[in-house]
C-alpha cells in the first residue's frame, strides 16, 4: 500500500505497446492520504492493516461483530450493525474478516451500492465474503471504483467459469497472488 499506488488504483486508460496487438491498462493514481479506511473484522489482519493505514495519513473505521476494544489507530471498533455506515462513508474497503455462516456473502449487492463511486474494495481474505457476481456487476456499471483480490472462490477452488473470468478481467480489478 503506497500513498498514491499505481499498481492498487482502479481508475485506467488503455494504453497499446508498441509493435504489440495486445492491449493493456496503465493504472492511475489513488490518494490514500485523507481518506478513510473501512476495515471489516478487527482480528490480527484487521489491526494491521488500520497501522499501516494510519501511517498514510488515513482516517480508519473498524467493524467486528465481537465487541473488541479500541486501538490508537481506531478510536471505537463499531458493531456489525454499523456496516453499511462505514461502507458509505470509506474511500477503500478492506475485508479482513474470516469466512463463517455471517460472514459468508457479506459483502452482496447491497453493501456495493451504498458504497462510494470512488471507493475501492480490498479483500485479504477468503473470496467467498464478497459476492463474486455483484462485484462482477459492480466494477462493470462502475457502482465501485475498482477492486483487489487475492483469490475468488472459483479460482481457490482451483475450478474456472465465466463469472470468476469476467472477475479475473475485468479492468478495474488487480490481483495478487496469494501467500
Amino acid at each position: 500500500m503506497t500513498r498514491t499506488s499505481p499498481a492498487s488504483a482502479t481508475r485506467r486508460r488503455r494504453v497499446r505497446n508498441p509493435g504489440s496487438t495486445t492491449r493493456r491498462y496503465a493504472p492511475a493514481e489513488i490518494e490514500l492520504t485523507g481518506g478513510t479506511m473501512g476495515i471489516i473484522g478487527f482480528g490480527g489482519t484487521g489491526c494491521a492493516m488500520t497501522r499501516r493505514a494510519a501511517a498514510f495519513g488515513m482516517n480508519v473505521r473498524a467493524v467486528d461483530p465481537d465487541q473488541l476494544p479500541a486501538s490508537a489507530e481506531v478510536a471505537e471498533v463499531e458493531s456489525s450493525d454499523s456496516l453499511f455506515r462505514m461502507l458509505a462513508d470509506a474511500d477503500v474497503v478492506n475485508v479482513c474478516c474470516p469466512l463463517t455462516e455471517q460472514t459468508r456473502g457479506l459483502i452482496d449487492a447491497a453493501a456495493l451500492t451504498v458504497m462510494k463511486p470512488s471507493a475501492f474494495l480490498v479483500n485479504v481474505t477468503c473470496g467467498e465474503v464478497i459476492v463474486e457476481a455483484d462485484l462482477v456487476h459492480a466494477l462493470e456499471t462502475g457502482i465501485i471504483r475498482g477492486a483487489q483480490s487475492g483469490a475468488s472462490r472459483q479460482s481457490a477452488a482451483g475450478g474456472s467459469d465465466r463469472q470468476t473470468a469476467r472477475l479475473l478481467g475485468a479492468p478495474q480489478k488487480v490481483n495478487t497472488q496469494e501467500t
